[in-house]
């Protein structure tokens, strides 16, 4: 099997982290009604952190192999590979924008006071300040991360296809050493509700190990395809012990806090993140039923994950 083909479990998964993104807004929206089950209501209060956290490892996983396969056909070429991405995602997010400045409340930025807001969205840089981060329209911080990745992949690429685990490590013990310097030096230094989410949600340096996550189990995907037969059942038994300790680390996030300072906080999403990876290399090499309703319309969600995320509000 051509190690570069796309894999489509990872694509369901992409449509169900929407999903519980989706899930998560409209229970808020809708005046976060009460849940009696336990486990679903923690991860419907958390349905955004998680969701979020997905998108982050599963689109490090996707860049691995475009990157991959850039590489194989012929050289990485850093314009080209940033021409795919704005294909990609530019058309609908500004297409947003201007649904949102136009047709929503937002468009009380449509004045001298808020050009500043709209130009940081337009070049995907609105999220290095606590006062655009969530202005226009609260999802959009995250694109800018995404966007933000863009530019420094290919260099990840490289580190990860050097060292290996070695380099998914220092990703993470650097993630949470700059939240703890973050959220303990720095976040005294702000007032007002928020600030703690908006530095403990920046590409560089407090979500950056999330996107090497994903990079890292995409190489070891490429690796082991040829054993996909043979673990099956270690696979699924694999995504039902992680399930188990992503809700073992959400109810103590819930208790000790998530963008805290405190360990809770500083290791959280890196907790997370290092659960959904290893749940979505399992979940990657699985064989799944291919044709049915179900995974067409998933596969569907996950075509046009970016539209419906930066819409669905």
């Amino acid at each position: 099997m051509d190690k570069n083909v796309r894999n489509k479990n990872v694509d369901i998964c992409r449509a169900f982290a929407l999903c519980i993104v989706v899930v998560y807004h409209i229970w808020v929206l809708s005046g976060q009604t009460e849940i009696k089950n336990n486990m679903l209501r923690t991860f419907i209060m958390l349905g955004g952190e998680i969701g979020v956290t997905a998108f982050f490892v599963i689109s490090g996983f996707g860049i691995y192999f475009s990157l991959k396969g850039m590489e194989q056909a012929g050289g990485i070429k850093f314009i080209n590979f940033l021409k795919r991405r704005a294909v990609r995602i530019m058309p609908e997010y500004y297409i947003s924008i201007l649904f949102l400045l136009f047709l929503s409340n937002a468009a009380v930025y449509l004045s001298r006071q808020g050009l500043k807001d709209i130009l940081l969205h337009l070049i995907f840089i609105h999220n290095i300040r606590p006062g655009t981060a969530g202005t226009i329209n609260g999802v959009l911080w995250t694109m800018a991360v995404m966007v933000q990745f863009y530019v420094i992949a290919i260099p990840l690429y490289k580190l990860c296809e050097k060292f290996h685990v070695i380099f998914c490590g220092i990703a993470i013990l650097f993630t949470v050493a700059c939240k703890y310097v973050l959220l303990h030096y720095i976040l005294p230094i702000y007032v007002g509700g928020g600030v703690a989410f908006w530095l403990s949600r920046q590409l560089l340096p407090t979500v950056i190990d999330n996107f090497v996550l994903g990079m890292f189990i995409a190489q070891l995907v490429c690796r082991r395809q040829d054993k996909r037969k043979i673990w099956g059942g270690f696979y699924i038994l694999g995504i039902m012990t992680v399930f188990i300790l992503l809700y073992i680390v959400c109810v103590s996030g819930l208790r000790n806090g998530i963008h805290t300072d405190n360990v809770s906080g500083v290791t959280w999403h890196s907790a997370v993140g290092l659960c959904i990876a290893l749940m979505v290399y399992c979940f990657s090499m699985l064989k799944l039923p291919q044709k049915n309703l179900i995974y067409s319309v998933f596969l569907w969600l996950a075509k046009y994950e970016y539209g419906i995320y930066i819409i669905h509000l």
